[in-house]
């Protein structure tokens, strides 16, 4: 009985902490151990092939064959499958495998054997058999298949087998190792990915357009790993969304993803807005990243256009300019037309946000993904290991995941991909017992990844696609801008320079200088800080208010100055009401029961099955914590001044999480208003048509209404203005911002009260000045100049009727140094100063004080001013002997 109470108590404690474990979303610690130190093994394994591989890749080429041929009829490339040594292997659900050879494949279309193909394989052939074969050796049934994706479309795989026998796969087949989610997402990280589908009737072809882009999309979202989180905007006068936020691109979501995809039909009669579903495209960005539903990594924009931008209100180019979330805008064309403006801002966009743009209108659709792949590729600069979503493997070996790691090279600052290396895990090795379920593995694999950061060398675009000419373009659209905007970084360089210039200019003339002479002197002590105030508010105010100005104002300012005004005159309106469902009310408890998206299809398809329902919206993270992670120490210096500094990345878990997240889903009619417009552009004197598109929400008529009140009756009008180097853009208003006014005026109107004070106190204090030295500036040191060849005034002789004092000095009474005495404050307060006589020197025996300021010896050549002291002789500083200290600060305050 003990024993069996102590087995029954250890059990219910098993499944409380599990229980406990399942709630949290995560798994005890014990188990993580497990867990980790077995993807570390696999990450080891991976990495050791990884090494092999770069050590061959600056190998010369050499021709290899002893390697097995998935496709007997492929001659020329390796040999012949020899059917009598495979053998059933129970590590591989008892698939017959030949452990001793390594079988390759090339896609159908991959070019002969040429020997670029034959270097790639031939490398493979030399590096990863003997380690493969050590790996599954010392793996106790863990590991899976291992296997090599190239960027050429060659695929290795050991074991080899008998590749005919693998369903879908046979020989030709369509397998390509490029279009699989563990090479793309080996090959480029984690992101955010928002994929903006044109759906307008627009192009040359726009039917077979719209069928292209549509099919791309749907391989482009089959390559997406359960790390990614993807987003659809479908636009074309107005965008529409798959969902209001990202979702997360696991297996149940992109099923979800390509149903809604395949919904879509061509919106006929229709135009395209870029920047509208560019605008969008962010807000559902920014909206994902405050509500969690984000990768928390690198976020990208794919467009799929037609190649037109029939309206550019919002300016397409000045969305991706101002949007807060920078990503690279990736734009594939279907329908090139290079004849006229809008088309050009496809390509425009993707040169302002370091993306590319690929005319993809003959190119197939592996080409394209792999095009994209390569792209990412080249701005991850520390590839790391990248585990896929459990999944159920095809030879029965039960749930698996793979480990992915990519093969680059560097080619000067760009990382060439040169494929991928991958294992395939067997669950069953690292989750004894099957303790935890896919989705609780899930969320620990995901737990454990960090974001490499992706960093686009400029010059990549160029390699990939020689269409992109970004400084053609560049320089195309510069000479359509006004000369202000052309001349736009000479007008600030030169103001900002030239203004704190003028600043330093003043500080120089004014303190450094001439110390004396600074408008501020008369307030002795406080005037110099006052000065000094002066100066540092205005090198603090000018970045402020040029920064204002000509970030936020500049633009305000040019489309007032350069834009026309014109008439918008409404000519037509079109509404088209349809069913729209969305998921709302939103919990974080378990559901059991149909998903949203299927609920979304069956209520769209039978509105007489009502217009809500409860729905599973699948996992979801209820809660989250960050934590220090891929931590690692730098140390400099040796000896004692040796100093190590550690650096960690923040990373992101969950803590608390739902399978399948309960929510509703409520239908209504949703409503897309559209106007047909036109007005007088007096520049081209034309008529220029425009089509102006709201989409409402669901039973929002409130929105009906307020646009109604804008546009209608027909043939309203109303004052517009439009830009005459690309008519397309236009708006209601081109005031400025009140807020933006007000952070310029406030700095500005400080920045001009100091400079008028302190100028205009200059300018009164040289002024004066010049009235006291009779015409010389002796501040600006320019004496010697104005005054050289003016008459020096006489000097006062002995018998003057100047007193004299009883130590032989002359007086000087009543200068006026603006300051009144205490019974009267106006009055001028009066000084009685000490000079020498006129004709009495210094004596040679004096034992003069150093510090004392310059003599008033006789000095009858000397060029300053001797009106006002005729004794001044700046080149023999000497003290007369004999004053009292009193005296000497008398001197002082005079000179």
């Amino acid at each position: 009985r003990f024993r069996l109470l102590k087995r029954n108590v250890n059990l219910f404690a098993w499944l409380l902490v599990h229980l406990w474990a399942f709630s949290q979303g995560a798994i005890p610690t014990a188990e993580s151990d497990l867990i980790t130190e077995r993807l570390g093994e696999m990450e080891t394994a991976l990495k050791a092939a990884f090494s092999a591989v770069e050590a061959k890749l600056d190998e010369p080429s050499r021709e290899c064959f002893d390697f097995d041929r998935a496709c007997s009829a492929a001659a020329g490339f390796g040999q012949a499958m020899n059917q009598s040594a495979l053998t059933p292997d129970s590590a591989f659900g008892n698939t017959p495998v030949n452990r001793q050879r390594m079988m390759f494949k090339q896609a159908p279309t991959t070019p002969p054997f040429d020997a670029v193909l034959q270097q790639e394989v031939c490398r493979i052939q030399d590096t990863l058999p003997s380690i493969w074969q050590s790996n599954l050796q010392g793996s106790d049934n863990i590991m899976g298949w291992q296997y090599y994706g190239g960027i050429n479309d060659v695929y290795g795989i050991y074991p080899s087998f008998d590749w005919s026998s693998s369903g879908s796969n046979a020989c030709p087949g369509q397998f390509r190792p490029t279009l699989r989610p563990w090479f793309v997402a080996g090959a480029s990280g984690q992101r955010d990915v928002v994929i903006l589908l044109d759906i307008s009737q627009a192009g040359q072809a726009p039917t077979d357009g719209f069928q292209q882009r549509r099919a791309l999309v749907a391989a482009l979202l089959d390559t997406l790993s359960f790390r990614d989180y993807v987003g659809i905007v479908a636009y074309s006068s107005g965008p529409t969304r798959y969902s209001e936020l990202l979702v997360q691109a696991s297996n149940q979501g992109i099923a979800q993803a390509q149903a809604f995809l395949q919904r879509l039909q061509q919106d006929s009669g229709s135009t395209p807005n870029m920047g509208a579903a560019l605008e969008d495209a962010y807000a559902m960005m920014a909206a994902s990243r405050e509500a969690g539903d984000t990768s928390n990594c690198n976020p990208l924009l794919v467009m799929l256009t037609s190649g037109i931008n029939a309206v550019n209100t919002p300016n397409a180019l000045e969305v991706v300019e101002d949007a807060s979330e920078s990503a690279p805008v990736v734009v594939l064309v279907s329908d090139p037309d290079n004849t006229n403006v809008p088309v050009k801002t496809s390509r425009e966009l993707s040169c302002v946000t370091g993306g590319y743009t690929l005319d993809v209108s003959t190119m197939t659709t592996y080409q394209v993904i792999e095009s994209l792949t390569v792209f990412l590729a080249s701005g991850i600069a520390e590839p790391a290991v990248r585990w896929s979503e459990i999944y159920e493997d095809a030879f029965g070996l039960g749930n698996m995941t793979t480990a992915a790691l990519p093969i680059t090279v560097k080619n000067g600052s760009i990382t060439q991909l040169q494929g991928v290396v991958a294992v395939d895990v067997k669950l069953a090795g690292f989750n004894p017992n099957n303790a935890f379920s896919p989705t609780e593995i899930n969320t620990y694999l995901l737990s454990q990844q960090a974001c490499e950061v992706l960093d686009i060398p400029k010059d990549v675009s160029k390699q990939i696609t020689v269409k992109d000419k970004c400084e053609e373009l560049a320089a195309e659209r510069k000479s359509r801008e006004p000369p202000a905007e052309r001349n736009r970084s000479s007008i600030v360089a030169g103001t900002v320079v030239g203004s704190y210039l003028l600043t330093i200019l003043a500080c120089v003339l004014c303190k450094i200088k001439h110390p004396k002479c600074h408008p501020f002197r008369r307030l002795r002590k406080m005037g110099d800080r006052l000065f000094i105030a002066f100066i540092v508010s205005l090198i603090l105010l000018m970045p402020w208010f040029f920064g204002v100005l000509f970030d936020r104002l500049w633009d305000p300012i040019l489309r007032f100055t350069y834009w026309k005004r014109s008439e918008l005159v409404t000519e037509a309106r079109t509404v088209v009401p349809y069913r729209c469902c969305d998921i709302v009310n939103c919990g974080c408890s378990e559901f059991s029961g149909e998903s949203c998206q299927d609920a979304r299809f069956r209520l769209l398809d039978s509105p007489s099955s009502g217009d809500s329902a409860p729905c599973g919206n699948g996992y979801y993270c209820c809660r989250k914590e960050s934590y220090q992670c891929n931590c690692r120490q730098s140390c400099s210096g040796s000896g004692s001044s040796r100093s190590c500094r550690t650096t960690c990345s923040t990373c992101t878990r969950c803590v608390s999480s739902v399978s399948n997240r309960r929510c509703e889903i409520a239908c209504g009619t949703c409503r897309r208003l559209t106007y047909d417009a036109s007005f007088q552009n007096t520049k081209a004197d034309t008529r220029q048509f425009v089509q102006i598109t709201k989409v409402c929400g669901r039973d929002d008529l409130q929105c009906v209404n307020n646009t109604d009140a804008r546009y209608m009756p027909i043939g309203t009008t109303q004052t517009i203005y439009f830009n005459p180097a690309d008519p397309t853009e236009f708006t209601r208003s081109i005031d400025y911002n009140k807020g933006d006014l007000a952070a310029a005026i406030i700095p500005g109107v400080c920045i001009g009260i100091i400079w008028l004070l302190f100028f205009g106190s200059l300018l009164y204090v040289w002024r004066q000045k010049a009235k006291e030295t009779g015409g010389c500036d002796c501040c600006l040191n320019v004496c010697d100049l104005c005054c050289s060849n003016k008459p020096k005034p006489a000097k006062p002789t002995a018998s003057s009727s100047q007193p004299e004092t009883s130590h032989g000095l002359v007086a000087m009474d009543a200068l006026d140094l603006g300051a009144g005495d205490e019974s009267n404050p106006a009055a001028p307060v009066t000084h009685t100063e000490i000079y020498p006589p006129v004709n009495q020197q210094p004596t040679a025996s004096a034992n003069p004080n150093p510090d004392a300021p310059p003599s008033y010896a006789a000095a009858t050549d000397s060029p300053y001013n001797q009106a006002a002291f005729p004794y001044y002789n700046v080149d023999a500083p000497s003290y007369p002997p004999g004053r009292e200290e009193a005296d000497k600060a008398k001197f002082e305050s005079v000179a």
